[in-house]
């Protein structure tokens, strides 16, 4: 289950083609959003990706269900909105 503060890139063939996924790991880790979707864009453009270039990374801001602690609904939605209950 996704966590706070996970990550989920989404990429189209046009990286993962000529981007390993250890790469891809090193190339984000410790970026924001933006940054790593450049690192990623330009490595795959200096290396003549042959097919079209789509990058989407998604971070988890707000606490997720799956947290260790659980919550009542009222907990959970005052917290997307970042009031403490």
């Amino acid at each position: 289950p996704i966590q706070q503060h996970d990550r989920l890139i989404v990429c189209s063939d046009g990286l993962w083609s000529v981007i390993t996924d250890a790469e891809i790991e090193q190339l984000t880790r410790d970026a924001d959003a933006e940054t790593a979707c450049r690192r990623l864009i330009d490595t795959a453009n200096q290396r003549n990706t042959p097919d079209n270039l789509t990058v989407g990374i998604f971070v988890q801001v707000a606490e997720s269900a799956n947290s260790a602690e659980r919550r009542g609904w009222r907990a959970r939605i005052a917290g997307v909105f970042g009031r403490a209950t």
